[in-house]
């Protein structure tokens, strides 16, 4: 796999952004969203690696504010910080092609921010999570933390509406023994695609949150994996 790293301004912050080709001339189509915590663009290598030598669709990952490579501090990120500087990388990708998005956990989210402001035909969430309206300005503080851990707050959550028009391809993976996205968020999640012309919810029963390495590990569900990502993103090769 051919890696190309590059620095993209988005307001205050330099954020790394790698592309992720297996030819210079792959077109770049996809875009990864990684998580909270300590995530990075790095833990997608496994996937972006996978999809990028089967269907010759090139990738962009990047590390949000606070993590990884780019500048910037956690706690002084949000949401909506988090949308803008998506929306800072997403002229990488190919103006000409259809677009997929792969966004995992927080990622999800921001995925469906951006679904509400894009063409989009494929979109693979690993483990989504969805926030409450409220939480979309407050920084990632103990305020925002309080704010999602409100019970069921997720119901407020408006990117749900995007998701309820859009008609492309849906693959949500979960892991059955995760323990900080609650199963209801998924089959929320799910359940509002109802427009998509194919949508899977795939849930491993023995998989927890972060369900990569875990998958890594098993070659029979790591090639179901693919098998699943492959179709989904099916459209843009097409």
């Amino acid at each position: 796999m051919l890696r190309s790293v590059q620095q993209v301004v988005a307001g205050p912050e330099y954020l790394a952004a790698e592309t992720w080709r297996q030819q210079p001339d792959d077109p770049l189509q996809l875009l990864f969203l990684h998580g909270g915590g300590q995530a990075s663009k790095e833990r997608a290598l496994p996937v972006a690696e996978a999809v990028t030598r089967a269907t010759k669709l090139g990738a962009v990952g990047f590390d949000f504010s606070g993590h990884g490579q780019s500048t910037g501090q956690l706690r002084r990120s949000s949401l909506h910080k988090r949308v803008d500087e998506a929306e800072a990388v997403w002229p990488l990708l190919a103006s000409d092609r259809p677009i997929g998005l792969i966004g995992f956990s927080m990622g999800g989210h921001i995925a469906l921010e951006l679904l509400a402001r894009h063409s989009v035909a494929s979109l693979v969430l690993f483990y989504p999570g969805v926030y409450t309206h409220r939480a979309f300005d407050i920084p990632f503080d103990e305020r925002f933390t309080s704010t999602i851990r409100q019970p069921n707050s997720w119901h407020q959550a408006a990117v749900l509406d995007a998701l309820r028009e859009f008609t492309g391809h849906l693959l949500i993976v979960y892991g059955g023994q995760d323990r900080v996205v609650p199963r209801r968020v998924v089959d929320e999640i799910y359940t509002a695609a109802s427009w998509a012309i194919q949508r899977e919810l795939w849930v491993i029963p023995e998989a927890p949150h972060l369900l990569l390495p875990f998958l890594h590990e098993q070659p029979e569900l790591w090639h179901r994996l693919q098998i699943k990502l492959f179709e989904c993103l099916r459209p843009l090769t097409a």
